[in-house]
């Protein structure tokens, strides 16, 4: 059976360069299930990062972004996209100029942010 098509799952959220999107699995009977939630920064990148956009598809290769998969860890999806959001705000303490900023970023574990409500997480939006 052939694998479903990729969608575009993600949505905007925060900062206008923020997108927060579902992570799916898909099964072998073609059905898919949601697995977890990735959170695009698109805020930081590193020294040695290659920045420059690639000719053909005008995208940089390296872009901030971390995944959290709540599947099978006892955490549920509503805390999964709380900690995503929390951590797409959590890198806002760290200078988009930093030449280590995105390995910073990403060294941010979601699972060990507060658990804040999305009301808490829009108030500290920058």
């Amino acid at each position: 059976m052939a694998r479903p098509l990729r969608q575009k799952r993600g949505v905007q959220w925060g900062l206008q360069h923020w997108r927060i999107a579902r992570i799916m699995r898909n099964l072998d009977n073609g059905e898919q299930v949601h697995i977890g939630w990735g959170g695009t920064c698109k805020q930081h990148s590193n020294e040695w990062d290659d920045i420059v956009p690639d000719p053909d598809t005008k995208k940089t290769q390296t872009v901030c972004k971390k995944a959290l998969i709540f599947a099978d860890s006892g955490m549920t999806s509503e805390e999964a996209e709380l900690r995503m959001k929390h951590w797409l705000i959590a890198g806002t303490s760290i200078a988009c100029d930093d030449p280590t900023g995105r390995m910073t970023h990403l060294a941010m574990n979601p699972r060990t942010l507060m658990l804040l409500t999305d009301d808490q997480l829009l108030a500290q939006l920058p």
